[in-house]
C-alpha cells in the first residue's frame, strides 16, 4: 500500500496525519462491502466467509457522529469500518485468536483512528456508543440478520440467549 507520495506523516501528536490516514481507509475500504439497514446485536459485524470481505453495519447506527465542536466522524466508512475489519482479520488469521482479544485490539484501533482524525475517544464511546449499544441491546428481536454473519462473537462471549432472538436472512449489499 502506498499513501500519497509513499512516505506516511505524522502530525505534531504522533499520530498519522489525517490526509494519510483517509488515504490508508480509502485503500482498505476499496477491498471490502458496507451492508447497512439489517439488525446486527453487537451493532456490527461481518460475513463468516473471509472472502466476501463484508462489515454489516446495524440499522440504528447512524452514519456520522457529531461532536461538541460540531466536527462530523464519518462511523461507517472509518472508526466502525476499521473496528470490524480489524477484528475480522484477527480471527480469521489466528485461528487460536478468541473474539474477547480480537474486540480488544479493535477498539484500540477504532480509538485512535478517532484520536488521529482530531476527535476525543472517550467522548466518542460515552456520547455516541454508550446510548446505542443500550438501544439496541433492549431489542426484543432481531429480524434482519444476514444469514452469513459471523456468530462466533456470540458464541465465544456465552451469549446463546442472544442468538434465540435472532432471525437470519437473506440480504442484499448496499451502500
Amino acid at each position: 500500500m502506498s499513501i500519497g507520495d509513499g512516505a506516511f506523516h505524522f502530525s505534531a501528536s504522533g499520530f498519522p496525519d489525517a490526509k494519510d490516514l483517509q488515504e490508508a481507509t480509502r485503500i482498505r475500504l476499496a477491498a471490502w462491502h458496507i451492508v447497512t439497514g439489517v439488525d446486527i446485536p453487537y451493532c456490527a459485524g461481518y460475513s463468516q466467509y473471509p472472502r466476501k470481505r463484508i462489515v454489516y453495519i446495524d440499522k440504528d447506527v447512524p452514519q456520522f457522529w457529531t461532536d461538541a465542536r460540531g466536527e462530523k466522524l464519518d462511523v461507517w466508512h472509518g472508526s466502525l469500518f476499521w473496528h470490524e475489519s480489524i477484528e475480522c482479520d484477527m480471527l480469521n488469521s489466528y485461528p487460536d485468536e478468541h473474539y474477547a482479544g480480537a474486540h480488544t485490539v479493535a477498539t484500540y484501533v477504532e480509538n485512535m483512528y478517532v484520536q488521529a482524525l482530531g476527535f476525543d475517544p472517550h467522548a466518542y464511546e460515552n456520547e455516541f456508543w454508550a446510548p446505542l449499544i443500550k438501544k439496541i441491546a433492549a431489542r426484543k428481536r432481531y429480524e434482519r440478520v444476514p444469514m452469513d454473519l459471523d456468530v462466533r462473537p456470540y458464541y465465544q462471549s456465552d451469549d446463546e440467549k442472544l442468538l434465540s432472538r435472532m432471525s437470519f436472512k437473506p440480504v442484499e449489499k448496499a451502500a
